[in-house]
């Protein structure tokens, strides 16, 4: 990775080029080296890829005299509760955690973007020839959202059922929904990873100006949240966890898709308001969620975290 005290951990279960986020990771932590103000001297990171449970990060083996801190990340669910292992760390950061995980060094952080999506100029909104987008797979979860385009709802179950046969009776009965809305592309595909190439999915991306986010497999986080950010789309999504990337956010939370599709309509209809997201849209992500801005979040926490040790250990010291 040629990063100064950034190591990729043996146990993880890809290779570090075969993660989907490499390239933000090496940006992530490039940035992070700009701004740490000598704060890498002090600290060793472990980047961490895994989504089992039973395998622990070799760098629990290590003995250093720096501070180890673990860049968490693979655990799609988001299962994986790394409290038990939090006391080896002077951190973890670790993406898709549960809010009930959290702890004073057990944090969450942002997933960022998968590689080869293009970042290209932030188009005006107005400009843009797709109102509303969506390309993904049909899994178990995104049924809310099928269903939503439909007048007869009934026929189809909120949540999917867990057969692929299901899954493909659907696909194959309607999958294109692009004329729900006027100058929409919106296409459900039968597997993960079946349709646009990434670099085709950031073209449509930039030339979007609202995208439809439903969950993925196993959790309601997901790249495609980062990615519409950086690229100044209006994001409507399912609930998100109350982490600082989406607390406040401008990303329009809804509890089903018969909201989220009327969201639409509203945004589609109203220049103005879609104007006021998009800017928001694209502040939050310069400010919340880029490279710079996690680097930004990271060193906060980091020094947070020995202000606070710091605190305790003078209490105790008194005492």
């Amino acid at each position: 990775m040629n990063l100064k005290n950034v190591y990729y951990d043996k146990n993880s279960v890809f290779q570090f080029s075969e993660l989907n986020e490499s390239q933000y990771l090496l940006k992530l932590f490039q940035n992070f080296e700009k701004i740490s103000d000598g704060i890498l001297e002090n600290y060793e990171f472990y980047i961490f890829a895994n989504d089992d449970e039973k395998i622990l990060p070799d760098c629990l083996n290590h003995l250093s005299q720096k501070k180890i801190i673990l860049y968490y990340l693979a655990d799609a669910g988001g299962s994986i509760d790394p409290r038990p292992i939090s006391s080896n760390f002077e951190l973890i950061f670790k993406t898709h955690l549960e809010e009930a995980f959290i702890s004073d060094n057990v944090l969450p952080i942002s997933l960022g973007y998968v590689n080869d999506v293009p970042e290209l100029p932030v188009k005006p909104i107005h400009d843009r020839n797709y109102n509303v987008f969506f390309r993904g797979d049909l899994n178990r979860n995104r049924f809310d959202l099928y269903r939503s385009f439909f007048s007869q709802k009934k026929f189809f179950p909120r949540r999917g059922l867990p057969t692929t046969i299901f899954r493909d009776m659907a696909i194959g009965f309607k999958n294109d929904f692009s004329n729900y809305f006027p100058d929409s592309l919106i296409i459900f595909n039968k597997g993960f990873n079946t349709g646009f190439s990434a670099q085709e999915f950031g073209k449509v991306l930039a030339d979007s100006k609202i995208i439809l986010s439903p969950m993925g497999f196993g959790n309601a986080e997901c790249f495609r949240d980062f990615e519409g950010m950086r690229a100044g789309c209006v994001i409507i999504s399912d609930k998100l966890p109350k982490t600082e990337f989406y607390d406040g956010s401008p990303i329009i939370q809804v509890e089903n898709w018969k909201e989220g599709l009327l969201w639409a309509k509203k945004l589609i209809d109203d220049s103005e308001m879609l104007m006021d997201y998009h800017l928001k849209t694209v502040d939050w992500w310069n400010n919340k969620c880029s490279e710079k801005a996690v680097a930004i979040y990271m060193k906060d926490k980091i020094l947070l975290n020995s202000d606070n040790k710091k605190i305790i250990g003078t209490v105790l010291s008194e005492e």
